[in-house]
């Protein structure tokens, strides 16, 4: 009898010494599992069991339990009935965790936000394209290397090949369409903006610099896309200070600019088997 109750309480404190090590591990995953599935259920309108099947199903996250209330729009997701985390949906904001002390009365303001270009074609705005065939393209065997993407291990949702800003091809999984919300493309922006956040706090970049005040300069005098070098850092600068709209435009557009050289630089890396060179390279600008 004593030994099975020693027995009994070095598995006791066994397990309370796991789960207080483990609890801030916890608030992660409840805290990720209910703005996920707010997000997913509220945004973008799939059901609670696609998302626990679809977004939510791989580990730790799938240890959670979710649970939806279409009145409120909130997500709960409680792991191991330990701890609880609680998401909202606010129309024009978007999903966010609560805490305790958040209150439900108080007036939130709402961004006029822009309304989608639905004159212009991709990149720059939503109207379709003009059909392009471009002779040096294999689009059979393109067609063929993106549907050997799509299966049980990849789990892929969506794929869109461009070349020369033109989509070439897409190919959707399953209740995914072009206008579907995927979290990756959320995540994405997600990295992107605390990187961009990071690095303005160690000051290593300021868009407000006065440094740029009277640069006449061009912000990247290889980007070739819209005429943009004719916009110096100068006037780039007083947009910026003057919060005017056509700042974001045309920082927007830089950035496409940018991410579509950093893809062409990722895959000609990768042919020349010189991808973690570069990869060093990168990750050493927040060392």
């Amino acid at each position: 009898m004593k030994i099975f109750k020693r027995v009994l309480l070095l598995t006791s404190v066994t397990i309370m010494t796991m789960i207080i090590i483990n609890y801030p591990k916890l608030n992660i995953i409840s805290g990720y599992s209910a703005k996920n599935t707010c997000s997913s259920v509220f945004l973008a309108d799939r059901s609670l069991a696609f998302t626990d099947a679809a977004d939510n199903n791989f580990s730790p996250i799938n240890i959670a339990s979710d649970q939806t209330d279409l009145r409120e729009q909130s997500a709960t997701a409680s792991t191991l009935g330990l701890l609880t985390r609680k998401a909202i949906y606010r129309e024009g904001l978007g999903s966010v965790l609560i805490t305790k002390d958040f209150d439900p009365l108080k007036t939130i303001l709402v961004p006029k936000r822009m309304a989608p270009n639905d004159t212009v074609a991709y990149p720059y705005g939503n109207a379709p394209q003009v059909d392009t065939v471009f002779n040096n393209v294999d689009y059979e065997m393109l067609d063929q290397k993106i549907s050997s993407i799509f299966n049980d291990v990849n789990k892929t949702r969506a794929v869109v090949a461009i070349y020369k800003n033109q989509i070439i091809a897409e190919k959707y999984a399953e209740g995914f369409d072009k206008d579907s919300k995927i979290l990756g493309w959320s995540m994405t922006k997600s990295v992107l903006s605390t990187v961009f956040g990071i690095m303005q706090h160690l000051g290593k970049i300021n868009v407000k610099n006065s440094q740029f005040k009277n640069d006449h300069s061009p912000l990247d005098e290889d980007c070739d896309i819209r005429d943009l070098n004719k916009y110096s850092k100068s006037y780039l600068h007083h947009l910026v200070k003057s919060d005017e709209i056509l700042a974001s435009m045309l920082i927007s557009l830089h950035n496409i600019y940018f991410y579509q050289q950093f893809m062409r630089e990722i895959r000609e890396t990768i042919k020349k088997g010189t991808f973690n060179k570069f990869y060093k390279k990168y990750i050493n600008l927040f060392d």
